[in-house]
């Protein structure tokens, strides 16, 4: 992982001018067995290079950064958020403006939050999604750069 962050990640969105970066959700494998070796590498290789670099982070809530699948109440990404002032958590929705567009940020929808999640979707007039959710035979459009 230090090697992909070293010689692509970072090389590359700094490349490209990127300065602002959008976390769909999943930054953890297995949440269940989230360890403190992942969590002091997680640290290190990314959350302290996107912090010394300057670079803003918007993080939303996947499946595998909560605990229950049917409450986000409990999750990994607090103890990165307290921790990082360059990062924002969005534990439930939010609409951001990055380059000209207006993003809405949608974490997990569970049983606990899904009638207020259908809601915020027919309501925002954003131009894009940003969700960590799961739909049947829904194929994804992803990989865009907004310049």
């Amino acid at each position: 992982m230090n090697k992909f962050f070293k010689k692509v990640f970072f090389p590359e969105i700094e490349k490209r001018g990127i300065k602002t970066i959008l976390n769909g959700g999943d930054t953890w494998e297995d949440r269940k067995n989230l360890n403190t070796l992942a969590i002091k590498g997680a640290r290190e290789m990314y959350f302290d290079e996107c912090e010394k670099r300057g670079f803003k982070q918007y993080a939303i809530l996947g499946n595998h950064d909560v605990m229950y699948r049917n409450t986000n109440e409990v999750h990994s990404m607090e103890i990165f958020a307290d921790a990082y002032k360059h990062l924002e958590v969005i534990y439930d929705t939010a609409e951001i403006e990055l380059g000209g567009k207006v993003f809405a940020l949608m974490s997990w929808i569970n049983n606990e939050n899904l009638e207020s999640r259908l809601d915020f979707i027919k309501n925002t007039k954003a131009d894009v999604l940003l969700s960590h959710l799961e739909i049947k035979n829904f194929v994804p459009q992803i990989y865009f750069q907004i310049s």
